[in-house]
């Protein structure tokens, strides 16, 4: 079951666990949109809907979508663990049904 799961792989030896500030790949992300950075952010986002127009809507087989506009990124790097806490969705109130790429 789904706690098993969790519990499992936060006894993962060898694994650090590293937040989003001690991540470079989470740092260089938050800080796109700081000190000029806005452009990136605006070919981030036109990545993303393109993704979700060529890849995502023939995947689910449907025309339409909702998504998350600011995207959640998280990079896992070896051997470093999680970026978070293991958890699931429902936890923060998301619903059954999303779907998550």
């Amino acid at each position: 079951d789904g706690q098993r799961i969790l519990e499992r792989f936060a006894q993962t030896p060898g694994a650090t666990q590293l937040g989003p500030r001690d991540n470079v790949w989470n740092q260089r992300f938050l800080s796109a949109g700081h000190a000029g950075g806005a452009n990136h952010v605006q070919r981030f986002k036109a990545l993303i809907q393109d993704w979700l127009r060529t890849y995502v809507l023939t995947d689910l087989q449907t025309k339409r979508i909702a998504y998350q506009v600011d995207a959640t990124f998280r990079c896992h790097l070896p051997f470093t663990g999680a970026v978070g806490r293991p958890h699931r969705d429902e936890d923060y109130g998301h619903p059954w049904s999303e779907i998550n790429y």
